[in-house]
């Protein structure tokens, strides 16, 4: 079992199985010749570095790291959306993010959770936090990220419903109690190995 085996191994190492674990799960979820969001956070670079390999794609990010991954793919149409940087950080955020987001219209938004419960989608961040629901709600279809620190947890700014992500990419082992009360309650979840 990938999560048994992660366990033995250090810190570092076990984020870097569980970003790559999260990337290609997500990247399979993303349809060819989709207009697709993507919001910022290590898995989603690592999911950029997963979509620049396919190609054929239209990319709006909200992340200049996200941006940087898919800048030399050939395939790529790629829009980096206006904002200022978050300090330490590769999110444009600000109101001019925002309204840069306004007139478009995405088949998929994918986004890394800080935070995921039963109810909410969540970020530490409120600047980001503002940016990353702007871009939720331009997409019919909304992709979740969220890594084993994240599942369980609420994080302070809410980005979204739970039940909104199809489907939520949870890195947790199979028979997570956690999980498995949010696959009850109707969230519709894909167990990232």
């Amino acid at each position: 079992m990938l999560l048994a085996a992660a366990t033995a191994r250090s810190a570092p190492q076990v984020d870097t199985l569980e970003r790559c674990a999260l990337a290609r799960t997500a990247a399979r979820l993303v349809p060819s010749g989709a207009r697709i969001g993507l919001g910022g956070g290590s898995s989603m670079r690592v999911l950029a570095h997963e979509l620049a390999r396919r190609g054929r794609l239209s990319v709006v990010t909200t992340a200049l790291d996200v941006a940087l991954e898919l800048a030399p793919a050939s395939g790529v149409e790629l829009t980096v959306t206006a904002g200022e940087a978050v300090p330490g950080t590769p999110h444009l955020t600000g109101p001019e993010s925002v309204r840069a987001l306004e007139p478009l219209h995405l088949d998929v938004a994918v986004i890394q959770a800080d935070g995921v419960t039963g109810d909410v989608v969540s970020v530490t961040d409120s600047r980001v936090g503002a940016t990353i629901r702007a871009l939720v709600e331009r997409a019919n279809r909304l992709i979740v990220l969220a890594d084993s620190r994240a599942v369980g947890r609420l994080a302070r700014f809410p980005v979204a419903d739970s039940m909104t992500a199809h489907p939520l990419v949870a890195y947790a082992s199979a028979g997570d109690p956690t999980i498995e009360a949010y696959a009850r309650s109707g969230i519709d979840i894909a167990l990232a190995r």
